[in-house]
C-alpha cells in the first residue's frame, strides 16, 4: 500500500442471529472499532449494526444548520408545545 493512500476500512463481518445474540457485546464493540457488522436472518436477508459515536464527534461546519443549532443561545430553552386547536367540522366522504 502506498504511504499516501488512506487506509481501507475492513470489510464488515457477517454474523448469524444466534451467534450475534450470544456474542452481542463483541458485535457492538466491533461495530464501534471496525465499522458495521452484518447480521443475517434465516431467510438470508441481513441488516447492519453500526456505531453512531464517531458521527457525533464530527465538528459542525461553520454556517451549517447543525452549527446554528449547537451554538444557538436558545438551545437550552425549555418550552411546552400544546399543539394547534381549531374549530372541528364534519366532513362528508361520499
Amino acid at each position: 500500500m502506498d504511504q499516501h493512500e488512506p487506509p481501507r476500512p475492513s470489510p464488515a463481518r457477517t454474523w448469524t442471529v444466534a451467534e450475534a445474540s450470544r456474542r452481542l457485546e463483541e458485535v457492538l464493540r466491533l461495530a464501534q472499532e471496525e465499522g458495521p457488522q452484518v447480521i443475517l436472518t434465516q431467510d438470508g436477508t441481513g441488516f447492519a449494526v453500526s456505531s453512531r459515536a464517531p458521527r457525533m464527534q464530527v465538528p459542525a461546519e461553520p454556517g451549517s444548520l447543525r452549527d446554528v443549532l449547537v451554538n444557538s443561545p436558545l438551545r437550552d430553552l425549555d418550552f411546552e408545545f400544546e399543539g394547534l386547536r381549531g374549530p372541528v367540522r364534519d366532513v362528508d366522504f361520499e
